[in-house]
């Protein structure tokens, strides 16, 4: 009997000693009382849980380590925000080219991208996002927005993108890649033929790359320094330069001159008030010596040139004969002869051209009267 109650003994002290083996292996049965003051003082978890307090947010890390458990990272104070949407079928597409179901939808992923400091989504327009299914042939075009295609499928689908946008449609510049040109920063502008200011001469160049590459003719350098942009009215009062272009106002041919002179052009001059006298004459040469000396390619041309004079309150001018006006290249020494009509020539050679004149106009042709100048009483 003694024998038993001692063996009796032995198991229960073994028995024990395991289970007391047993629960220092059991973290979960050891872990201390979170112990937290009853405060509400809540924040918001990044596994979408509000605690109460930061002291419950520790204690459920704790109890996370001791599992073995990733631990749960404090993404802001303050209660978590929860999304409530409808089933209400009303689909966007995100700036991240995925359909959302509806607006509420897209709201709640911005929510929640903040609470994990991602960058916020942007509704690009109505309805489902465009797929587009083109071949992933590398045939590349540069659009008008600078960037390149690999094709102009994926050009085409991008403007679907931006006519949901609301957005211009982009165009194919030239085919080929977009050029690429690595132009300095600095600041030495330069004035193009297309009343354009380039930075300097490199983007110029620059320019002109891409223009070759869709046939357009260059644009030329008209002078340093930004373009000379002018603050005209568009008052009507025009008036014709010497270049025989029509300016709607002095302001505009002023402008013009500012920008000459930056080109080393000699300036304009008014001619007259009034848009320009344009003739419509035909191409035909019937010449006519005007009494100014110089030839008309026909009296349509001499006419035109007297309406121009008459704006001018300049004489008309009258025909001498038909025909080119004579050229004479006589010797500039001084022999002079007097002429029958009275008057003194220079030499014999510019009588000779006189009565060359005055054969064209069936007029008698002058004799020396005498050498030397003529003596007027």
């Amino acid at each position: 009997m003694k024998t038993k109650g001692v063996v009796l003994t032995i198991f229960l002290l073994n028995t024990v000693a395991v289970l007391t083996t047993a629960d220092q292996h059991d973290p979960i049965k050891h872990d201390k009382p979170c112990l937290c003051p009853a405060i509400v003082d809540p924040v918001c978890g990044s596994d979408g849980k509000t605690y109460t307090t930061p002291c419950d947010l520790d204690c459920e890390n704790e109890r996370r380590r001791a599992s073995c458990k990733p631990i749960i990272k404090l993404l802001h104070k303050g209660e978590c925000e929860e999304c409530f949407c409808t089933a209400i079928g009303n689909p966007v597409c995100g700036s991240d080219q995925k359909t959302y179901g509806n607006p509420c939808e897209l709201t709640c992923e911005n929510r929640r991208r903040k609470r994990h400091g991602l960058p916020e989504i942007q509704l690009l327009y109505k309805g489902p996002c465009i797929i587009c299914a083109c071949p992933k042939i590398f045939d590349p075009v540069c659009g008008s927005d600078g960037a390149t295609y690999s094709n102009k499928c994926l050009l085409d689908c991008e403007n679907k993108k931006r006519t949901r946008q609301g957005q211009p449609n982009i165009t194919i510049s030239y085919n080929g890649e977009c050029i690429s040109c690595v132009c300095t920063a600095d600041y030495n502008p330069v004035c193009g033929s297309d009343e354009k200011t380039y930075g300097n001469p490199c983007e110029l160049v620059c320019e002109n790359k891409k223009r070759e590459r869709q046939n357009l003719p260059p644009i030329e350098q008209a002078y340093k320094g930004e373009c000379i942009v002018c603050g005209c009215t568009k008052e009507k009062d025009p008036v014709c330069a010497s270049n025989e272009v029509t300016f709607s106002n002095k302001c505009l041919l002023n402008c013009e001159n500012n920008k000459r002179e930056r080109k080393g052009l000699p300036k304009l001059s008014i001619l007259y008030k009034g848009e320009c006298v344009i003739c419509i004459c035909t191409l035909d040469y019937r010449p006519v010596c005007g009494s100014d000396g110089l030839t008309y390619g026909n009296k349509c041309a001499l006419d035109c040139e007297n309406k121009k004079r008459d704006k001018q309150n300049l004489p008309p001018i009258e025909i001498q004969y038909v025909g080119e006006c004579v050229k004479c290249k006589c010797p500039k020494d001084y022999k002079p002869v007097c002429g029958c009509d009275n008057k003194t020539y220079r030499n014999k050679c510019t009588l000779d051209c006189e009565n060359e004149k005055r054969k064209r106009q069936h007029k008698k042709p002058l004799k020396i009267a005498s050498d030397g100048p003529c003596c007027h009483s």
